[in-house]
């Protein structure tokens, strides 16, 4: 390999570990700096129910081909840790609405700023995924030197219940 073209391929591999390291690291100050370590790691749990499915009309932008659309928050309501009821307006918004008026909702969220809360939306199936498996294997080499090679290569995917 030639000099010139190695001292290439250790200046892109530098640049793509400097790259990685810089989003591991800046995204690690960002979850500590909005206290989301404390959050996720330590949320208080309780039931809500959602009160509403607050709609929202979305307008892609300018040139886009995507034409507008509504989406449909939850509004939750809870108890927190103080008995304070709670109003929380979901992030996402779906359509249809992936609750119902009168629902009962697991909710995460921040016995410090209850407003910094989540859904807990799990699983999205009934029974849970029962068994999913995925087997590959491949296999190549020479058959006469530099001049005919061969190559194979299998998988197998089962999954009974997801």
């Amino acid at each position: 390999m030639p000099r010139q073209l190695a001292s290439s391929i250790r200046v892109v591999g530098l640049i793509a570990l400097v790259a990685g390291l810089t989003f591991i690291l800046g995204g690690g100050f960002i979850i500590h700096h909005y206290h989301l370590d404390e959050f996720l790691l330590n949320p208080a749990v309780t039931e809500g129910h959602v009160v509403e499915n607050k709609s929202k009309q979305n307008y892609p932008g300018t040139g886009s081909r995507i034409l507008p659309f509504t989406s449909y928050q939850a509004i939750v309501q809870f108890t927190d840790q103080q008995g304070q009821t709670v109003t929380y307006r979901d992030t996402f918004g779906f359509n249809p609405p992936s609750f119902q008026v009168g629902q009962s909702v697991r909710i995460f969220y921040d016995p410090q700023n209850p407003q910094r809360a989540m859904i807990d939306r799990g699983l999205k199936t009934s029974d849970g995924i029962g068994k999913l498996t995925n087997t590959e294997g491949s296999l190549g080499g020479p058959i006469k030197k530099d001049k005919v090679w061969f190559f194979g290569s299998a998988r197998i995917f089962l999954l009974d219940t997801l």
